[in-house]
């Protein structure tokens, strides 16, 4: 079990994980589902809620999990088009806001090697929706044993979704797992990256052009990337890209979005030349209470 094992142990194991080729398609399936969750709840759990479900027909078994005082939310549901348990979950409304209130505070990741430690109030946001979503997996599964569990997020929901996913693989562990995410911050530090690229080599992380997210919090201050970062560096963020792979043991790959300055959030709202939080009949109301776990 990861949890007994040293950080030296897992880099031992990393030539036993092959990544896939990325796939654009799969990508753009990933982004409307992140996209679902910034829709209101109430049109989300019928799978109405509008652009963003009408690209992706079909899913059933929606199941919201989220916490209002904390200002998070998430969903896990069935699509049977692709036979896969959907996790997506919803970034911050706020981008602007949320990162000029940002700290750089960690924390041991509970159950990982000493020494892996990830941001305190992205995890912190994540504790809250955690019970819900890893029973709402188990019941998709039990009931789809074969399917393949997809886990996404965009800005605040990617980093939710680095840590869904680590809990996913190590505490369920389904026979396959598909992780892509979209302008997610630095979820943790350079062991913490370790950890989850020796646990899966696959996991994708889609970055567009000068999105200022993926930039925070800086490495400068010990927090670092994980995964292989695909880097669409045209303005619209549908066709061009760049792969830029990190490696275990190794700082943070700069030669993909580490090449543009920090800019403003105009490139954070949109990936695969879709506008992510534009796909709603109706938005999802902004719960400002999420700021304050970012500023732990």
């Amino acid at each position: 079990m990861p949890s007994i094992l040293s950080v030296s142990s897992l880099l031992a194991l990393v030539g036993t994980v092959a990544a896939t080729t990325y796939d654009a398609s799969v990508s753009t399936r990933f982004v409307y589902y992140s996209a679902a969750t910034y829709c209101k709840e109430s049109t989300l759990t019928n799978w109405g809620c509008g652009p963003a479900c009408q690209a992706e027909a079909g899913v059933t078994h929606v199941t919201p999990v989220g916490n209002a005082g904390a200002g998070t939310f998430s969903y896990v549901a069935y699509n049977p088009s692709h036979n896969e348990i959907v996790v997506a979950f919803r970034g911050s409304h706020n981008i602007e806001n949320w990162i000029s209130n940002i700290d750089f505070a960690k924390q041991q990741l509970p159950g990982a090697p000493s020494g892996v430690q990830v941001h305190t109030g992205f995890y912190q946001s994540y504790l809250t929706m955690q019970s819900g979503v890893l029973n709402a997996v188990k019941t998709l599964l039990a009931a789809h044993p074969s399917a393949q569990v997809a886990v996404t997020g965009h800005s605040l929901g990617a980093a939710q979704a680095t840590f869904a996913f680590i809990d996913i693989k190590t505490k369920i562990n389904p026979g396959h797992i598909v992780f892509y995410s979209f302008g997610s911050p630095r979820p943790g530090n350079q062991a913490f990256s370790d950890y989850v690229m020796t646990m899966y080599g696959d996991y994708k992380r889609v970055v567009h052009l000068n999105d200022c997210v993926p930039h925070v919090p800086l490495t400068a201050m010990g927090f670092n990337h994980a995964g292989e970062e695909v880097w669409y560096n045209d303005s619209n963020n549908a066709k061009t890209f760049k792969v830029c792979t990190n490696q275990v043991g190794k700082p943070e790959n700069p030669t993909c979005s580490d090449t543009q300055l920090i800019d403003g959030a105009a490139a954070h709202k949109i990936y695969m030349g879709i506008q992510v939080t534009g796909q709603c009949t109706q938005v999802a109301a902004e719960e400002p209470e999420t700021r304050a776990f970012l500023m732990q």
